[in-house]
């Protein structure tokens, strides 16, 4: 019923990197508690998040593992090529949504139906009339997926229309459903709850719900009220414990005490911080005002943030930018300063 995704969603918390090493011990610590399933990368990132999705497979920490990619056949076919569950998703905007559906036939029909599981996410749930959501979620099944998600990606639902949205899909349709609630409104753990009871039969979570911007919903607490409700959960919530204060350490060490501070709900400073590429091309939707920089970094997120610096480069330039950002991160484990961002651009140019 709990899908972890600290080591996927988590890796978009501001400030937050994490090297191969990190990833892997905190996929030991998740499944050693019994989470059964997680979002472990983003596998056309980095060739990094390739290569801890297969040890992550290969030492076999959870039950099914998944990789999640853009609706794009490369992507799909990355993922697919270290064996991993396919996750995906259909654009943040309402009217792109439906172009997204031939990629994700590609993906059921080349890999799935019985071979890998195909989850494919709506995301920005709040942006669609719940009559859009239930036709969408109609061909999503008509098409052949494992399991439709249902994601609140800017953090502004409320209970009640997940509820509503939540158990008008479940009329709907048949297969399984899945939540990603984040946190900006402090109500991820409520939204979840919300779905369900309204028929979702799984949700994503973190550990300290970290996770772009301020997070999404705790993994702990929500497992923890699911008990409470009388639902089989399978988590050690003593065991999990030695995955928070693991990364506990890792967050005061990368980016201090104040991280904790920051990611409170509807005041905190990390309510305006952008970390997945992803969301740089959508800032008709995610309108943050600071960025964090790592091996999620994008192109149009890296060239807004040197235009307020108020420089421009080429494009030859910034290709070769992103690697670097990206490998530096990978590498060091950190998030990438502004500083060494310039220091890295002076690089490219050939030290000019």
């Amino acid at each position: 019923m709990i899908i972890d995704d600290t080591l996927r969603e988590g890796l978009q918390a501001p400030g937050i990197s994490f090297t191969i090493e990190e990833k892997v011990e905190l996929a030991r610590l998740i499944g050693g508690a019994g989470v059964e399933e997680a979002v472990v990368s983003h596998p056309s990132a980095h060739e990094s998040e390739v290569e801890v999705t297969r040890l992550i497979i290969e030492k076999g920490y959870f039950r099914r593992v998944f990789g999640l990619g853009r609706a794009v056949r490369e992507d799909i076919d990355l993922i697919a090529s270290v064996n991993a569950n396919i996750s995906t998703y259909v654009p943040f905007e309402p009217d792109l949504a439906i172009k997204s559906l031939d990629v994700i036939k590609y993906a059921v029909n080349r890999y799935g139906r019985g071979k890998l599981l195909i989850e494919v996410g709506v995301t920005n749930v709040a942006a669609y009339d719940v009559k859009q959501v239930v036709k969408l979620a109609r061909e999503l099944e008509e098409v052949g997926v494992d399991r439709i998600q249902l994601a609140d990606s800017t953090g502004r639902a409320l209970p009640s229309f997940i509820d509503s949205v939540v158990r008008e899909v479940r009329k709907a349709v048949k297969v399984p459903i899945s939540v990603h609630c984040h946190n900006d409104y402090g109500l991820a753990v409520t939204n979840a709850l919300a779905a369900v009871h309204a028929g979702a039969d799984y949700v994503d979570a973190t550990v300290y719900g970290i996770g772009e911007r301020n997070g999404i919903t705790d993994l702990v607490t929500i497992a923890n009220a699911l008990k409470l409700e009388g639902y089989s959960i399978k988590i050690d919530l003593e065991g999990i414990r030695k995955a928070y204060d693991y990364l506990a350490r890792l967050i005061i060490d990368k980016v201090g005490l104040e991280f904790f501070i920051n990611n409170f709900p509807v005041i905190g400073l990390n309510l305006g911080v952008q970390t997945a590429g992803t969301h740089a091309a959508y800032s008709s939707v995610f309108r943050e005002r600071y960025y964090s920089l790592n091996v999620y970094v994008g192109r149009s997120m890296l060239r807004r943030v040197l235009s307020e610096l108020g420089v421009s480069v080429s494009d030859e330039e910034l290709a070769l930018l992103v690697r670097r950002v990206k490998d530096m991160a990978v590498r060091t484990g950190r998030a990438v300063t502004t500083q060494q961002l310039l220091e890295l651009l002076r690089e490219v140019r050939g030290g000019k």
